[in-house]
């Protein structure tokens, strides 16, 4: 699923009151939440968060910026709404209605990455300062036997006849 973020009320006011300092504003945490609804710019929080975690990226080009987040807490729900926060201000605001992002579980670490298309005009200058966290990614045994029958079955695919 491809998120486009809403920029909010609360960030453009952010946005431009870094920019008439000549400061860029630091995107800090991404959010999420279990409760869809309609987009609202106006939003000043997430209707319903249940995970806050620092954000972690880097400028792509200058156009671009790319956010990652690691998601570990104990609980288990469907993510229906993200938020990106510049400390306590809400930036950025994607929700669904009817859909779902993914499910959270508390047994696995849910990764999200996204990229932010920018507007130098509209989103000033962003930065995001966090570090990338040390991901102990795991391949069980299972999964590898799995990603071998995907690969094998691409193979006959590709060369259906060849024998």
């Amino acid at each position: 699923m491809i998120l486009h973020p809403t920029k909010t009320v609360a960030g453009r006011q952010a946005t431009f009151n870094a920019s008439q300092t000549g400061l860029a504003l630091t995107l800090t945490h991404i959010s999420i939440g279990d409760s869809g609804g309609p987009i609202d710019d106006r939003r000043t929080s997430l209707r319903h968060e249940r995970e806050r975690v620092a954000v972690y990226g880097q400028r792509v080009n200058d156009s671009q910026i790319r956010l990652d987040a690691v998601f570990a807490g104990p609980e288990s729900f469907w993510v229906r709404e993200v938020g990106i926060w510049a400390g306590n201000t809400l930036v950025y605001y994607w929700s669904t209605e009817g859909a779902e992002l993914g499910h959270k579980s508390p047994q696995f670490e849910w990764l999200l990455g996204l990229d932010l298309a920018l507007d130098e005009a509209v989103d000033g200058q962003l930065q995001v300062t966090s570090q990338a966290p040390n991901l102990d990614l795991h391949l069980s045994s299972h999964l590898a036997v799995v990603l071998r029958a995907l690969c094998d079955t691409n193979r006959l695919v590709l060369q259906p006849y060849a024998s």
